[in-house]
């Protein structure tokens, strides 16, 4: 009975033994996803968190980290802009806009400009195109009475 008590013991204590290492693993498994969850969990508040939250979350880790140190690091503190501000930059953008606008007026001008002075050259020409018209019209008249005055003449001559 002795053999078999120790081989039952030998066998049971390797089965307990296995057991403690199961229960082990197990542990550290779940510990080791505790631990993931956690950081994932930090992960997702962190890229959800804003930027003043961000801002403390960083000044209370320097904290942290200087507290072996001896620092204090505190956060900055957000600065508002004053009235003066805000007015200075209304200014700057309302000179801007009279400037571009001032611009724009000034391309219009001369745009406006260089088509009047198109549209009157084009009328010089048209008129300088009449008038040589005219003029060789003129020169056809007169070539034709002065055909049927020879002409006329030299019927009566022929008359005569």
């Amino acid at each position: 009975m002795d053999v078999e008590y120790t081989e039952r013991d030998k066998i049971m204590t390797d089965i307990v033994e296995t057991i403690r290492e199961c229960d082990l693993a197990a542990h550290s498994e779940k510990s080791k996803e505790k631990k993931e969850r956690a950081t994932a969990e930090e992960m997702r508040k962190q890229a959800t968190e804003r930027l003043g939250e961000t801002r403390r979350r960083h000044s209370v880790e320097a904290d942290l980290d200087n507290d072996d140190e001896g620092i204090l690091v505190t956060p900055e503190k957000k600065r508002r802009r004053s009235n003066f501000d805000v007015m200075k930059i209304l200014e700057e953008s309302l000179a801007a806009k009279k400037e571009q606008q001032e611009e724009s007026n000034r391309l219009r001008e001369r745009e406006i400009a260089l088509m009047e002075n198109q549209i009157v050259s084009q009328q010089q020409f048209q008129q300088n195109v009449l008038k040589q018209q005219q003029q060789f019209q003129q020169q056809q008249q007169q070539v034709t009475f002065a055909l049927v005055n020879s002409l006329s003449e030299l019927v009566a001559h022929i008359k005569k």
